[in-house]
């Protein structure tokens, strides 16, 4: 019974981790595609409602990844 128990909590933290590298990977790839858009942006002096846009969903897309970093830590270190 407790191998069964033990191995059923190592999948789920399994799961966890799995996940939390996802949306560690969204949240380096926004920042980078953020980065990357910011210069170009400042260097093409190009500034509208339209960048302001892509700006501001780029930053949410970076925000929602953080949270559900710092969630899926939180839950695996419960876990554990």
């Amino acid at each position: 019974m407790a191998k069964a128990k033990a191995k059923k909590n190592t999948k789920q933290n399994s799961n966890l981790a799995m996940y939390r590298i996802y949306a560690q990977n969204l949240t380096v790839g926004a920042s980078i595609a953020y980065g990357m858009f910011w210069t170009a942006v400042n260097i093409l002096d190009n500034e509208s409602a339209n960048t302001d846009k892509i700006a501001n969903v780029l930053i949410l897309i970076i925000v929602f990844g953080g949270m559900m970093m710092g969630l899926l830590y939180a839950l695996k270190a419960i876990k554990d």
